[in-house]
């Protein structure tokens, strides 16, 4: 989550406030934009085999980091630096979420203005 949406959480620095505040926000972002990426994925997956392509090769580079982290010792979790393993393979994900949602936008839409001009 942090990838889509980083807002401020240190307890440190700022109030406690604002990082309920922050994470309420965090969470009403998850409720409302999951659901509509799922969706958007599961469109663009019926067009092409590429999405499931790209769940595998992020699933086995979590898994990867996790063996490496709990396993062996070596704690990848700490630095931001080690999120390259999956992070483009999420980007690609999320673009296809995105394209998804602009489909059923479009569709919608056209709908709408045929329902207008007939109507």
């Amino acid at each position: 989550m942090s990838m889509l949406l980083l807002l401020p959480s240190a307890f440190q620095v700022l109030p406690i406030l604002i990082v309920i505040i922050s994470g309420l926000i965090t969470l009403l972002f998850l409720v409302w934009g999951i659901p509509k990426l799922v969706s958007g994925v599961r469109i663009v997956q019926q067009q092409t085999d590429a999405i499931d392509c790209l769940s595998i090769y992020i699933i086995s580079a979590i898994t990867l980091c996790l063996c490496f982290t709990y396993i062996l010792g070596m704690d990848l979790t700490l630095a931001a630096r080690f999120q390259f393993i999956y992070a483009p393979a999420l980007i690609l994900l999320l673009a296809a979420g995105l394209t998804g949602c602009w489909q059923i936008n479009k569709k919608i839409s056209l709908v709408i203005n045929c329902m207008t001009f007939l109507g």
